[in-house]
């Protein structure tokens, strides 16, 4: 019986014994799966890791060559800029010094007469009192300008085309203990505009009646006659354009015979302004071409007050 119950236990034992070794096996068998488990993920990982770094390594490669491509680029387009505008400069120095050593100059003059009537002409005079009593003066120089203003508007001359104008000066002489009077002196000066002489005209015994009557009415001075056109200011401009242009188109003509192409300078010089042989349009410091000295001249100077005005200009250029 005890053998039994020994043998029993032993049988018991051996038992426990395989289960704790099965135990044992499982244990060892699930830290195994789980060490390959973890070895596995490990190398995904890995894997993953070798592959992000090769893929940014690539990126990078990429990058640095777009960036040194576009640096090429740039380089190039900067150079040439750099030799577009070398060449422009270039181009303008010898342009420069070609004009500085090879410039020829010429010399043309163009000239436009223009026949026109002077159909205005302005007549001026004075009269003039003097005495020792102003009042009196006074009188006397109105009762003359009632007696002009008259006059002149009865030959077809009209108020508004007379122009006048008066003045007055006084002067008291003394020398020592000798005093004198005072002298008074008045004057008035009568400017009159004859118009539209084209077709009213001027004729002699006109000019001999209103000489005459003027004086008689007391006049103390006439002065110079001067002509003039109311249409003288475009004319005069009309023929100076056409002048300056005549000018420059002979010239251009003249330097293609010449086998020349380009015209660097032009100086125009007006030679002479819309004058004739006895009548200047600007000014009269130096001459009284435009002036009569007597009513007599005016007949035998301006027939019918027809003159040929003339413009000269002078072109001078400068071209290569």
């Amino acid at each position: 019986m005890n053998q039994r119950l020994f043998t029993k236990s032993s049988q018991l034992n051996s038992e426990n014994s395989q289960i704790k070794s099965a135990k044992k096996r499982k244990r060892v068998n699930k830290t195994i799966k789980e060490t390959k488990n973890i070895n596995a993920a490990t190398t995904l990982t890995q894997n993953k890791n070798v592959s992000n770094s090769e893929y940014n390594d690539s990126s990078l490669h990429n990058n640095n060559k777009q960036t040194k491509v576009s640096q090429i680029k740039n380089i190039l387009i900067k150079g040439l800029i750099l030799i577009v505008f070398i060449l422009i400069i270039f181009k303008l120095s010898s342009f420069f010094l070609k004009s500085q050593r090879y410039l020829d100059q010429l010399e043309v003059k163009a000239q436009v007469t223009v026949p026109v009537v002077l159909d205005i002409a302005e007549i001026s005079f004075v009269t003039k009192s003097e005495g020792e009593d102003l009042p009196t003066l006074i009188q006397t120089e109105d009762q003359k300008m009632s007696l002009i203003q008259n006059y002149l508007q009865s030959v077809g001359i009209k108020e508004e085309d007379i122009y006048i104008n008066r003045s007055f000066f006084s002067v008291s002489p003394s020398s020592g203990i000798f005093e004198f009077s005072t002298i008074n002196s008045l004057q008035t000066f009568y400017r009159v505009v004859l118009r539209n002489l084209e077709n009213n005209g001027l004729n002699n015994s006109l000019v001999t009646e209103i000489q005459k009557n003027l004086y008689e009415i007391g006049i103390n001075r006439i002065d110079l006659v001067e002509f003039r056109s109311e249409k003288i200011d475009q004319i005069c401009q009309d023929m100076l354009f056409r002048a300056n242009q005549q000018a420059e188109n002979r010239a251009i003509d003249m330097v293609q015979k010449l086998g020349k192409t380009t015209i660097v300078e032009k100086k125009f010089e007006t030679v002479i302004d819309c004058e004739a042989e006895n009548y200047s349009y600007f000014g009269t410091n130096n001459s009284n071409r435009n002036k009569i000295q007597n009513f007599n001249d005016l007949i035998t100077n301006f027939p019918g007050q027809k003159q040929e005005l003339k413009t000269v200009v002078k072109l001078s250029i400068k071209y290569y």
